[in-house]
């Protein structure tokens, strides 16, 4: 198919934060203490230079379990990944009191991506952190069993007996974290944007690309989005890549942002082609950050080629629309 385009504790109460956020977004008021309990696996190199990594989280406090599984693959400056996320029952993820046995058990629940259904094994000793909001216990070890996880097209084909990681529980005082109490004064992220966006209707994929150029950095950074849509059931599956250090004349935003240019140079991994953009109209981009701040929209001419290993080459190109912003402090 051919889509046109559209542990640390500090580290783990990050992830906290951030999965729990999603958990429980749109439910009751959040209870005072978040309670999380999460296995991530160790990198799993697997094929075509890709390393897979296995994540599952369990609201204590909500009875929800998210499963995700990520493939990352390095190419010089450049960075793909693909990640699925499954929303599992409450029992698919357990583990007793003490870290030292439990379960991952995925039933059919993943569909024709696969199974894993695993038993805690080789526990290692407990490790205990404590800070004056957060308290955690983990052990590393092995769940071990079946897990197998397949992508449609053959790009992802793994069977493996045992995943060998960490699990953790996280008990986190929220009332005791606070909202930061006035925060410091934001500064203006000055600088160019060109973006440009498609979407699919007959498959609602969508592809987001953007460049980014900080003032007085001279590199550019290139990053894109691709989000499947109802097809990719009954995963949540989205695809990026990213290209940073690009030289700064890949990049051009009109002073007053009535048009730009991107040029990606020959042999960027993962990304190629060039494209215009000539704003129809523009207007100012209010951020009180910054003296200056002027956005132009219009439709893009030209086509950028994104090399997606899954779930396939993808484009964004002339008539889809686009946007830049030029902003100063």
């Amino acid at each position: 198919m051919h889509i046109r385009g559209r542990v640390r504790l500090g580290a783990a109460l990050v992830a906290a934060a951030l999965v729990g956020g999603l958990v429980v977004a749109g439910g009751p008021a959040r209870a005072a203490t978040q309670r999380l309990l999460i296995f991530t696996s160790r990198n799993v190199k697997v094929n075509d230079g890709y390393k897979m990594r296995v994540s599952v989280i369990k609201d204590l406090n909500a009875g929800t379990v998210q499963l995700m599984v990520v493939f990352v693959k390095r190419l010089g400056d450049g960075v793909q990944t693909h990640r699925y996320s499954f929303s599992l029952p409450g029992s698919s993820f357990s583990m007793n009191r003490t870290l030292t046995g439990g379960k991952i058990a995925t039933g059919t629940k993943l569909g024709d991506y696969g199974e894993m259904n695993t038993t805690w094994s080789n526990p290692g000793d407990l490790v205990r952190r404590q800070t004056r909001c957060v308290s955690m216990r983990s052990r590393k070890g092995t769940f071990r069993g079946t897990f197998h996880f397949t992508v449609s097209g053959g790009a992802f084909d793994i069977r493996r007996s045992a995943l060998e990681g960490t699990v953790r529980k996280i008990v986190t005082d929220t009332d005791c974290l606070g909202g930061g109490g006035g925060g410091g004064g934001q500064t203006c992220v000055a600088g160019d944007t060109y973006a440009a966006t498609h979407l699919d209707e007959a498959s609602d994929t969508s592809v987001f690309l953007s460049a980014f150029e900080g003032l007085g950095t001279g590199t550019v950074t290139i990053s894109v989005v691709l989000t499947e849509g109802p097809g990719a059931a009954p995963a949540s599956a989205s695809h990026s890549i990213v290209v940073r250090g690009l030289p700064g004349s890949v990049l051009e935003v009109a002073a007053n942002a009535s048009g730009g240019t991107l040029a990606v140079p020959a042999g960027t991994p993962f990304v190629s082609g060039s494209q215009t953009l000539t704003a129809g109209f523009t207007t100012d981009s209010p951020d009180p950050n910054c003296s200056t701040s002027v956005m132009g929209i219009g439709t893009v001419q030209g086509t950028i080629t994104l090399a997606f290993d899954v779930p396939a080459q993808a484009q964004v190109a002339t008539g889809d629309s686009g946007w830049v912003v030029r902003q100063r402090a």
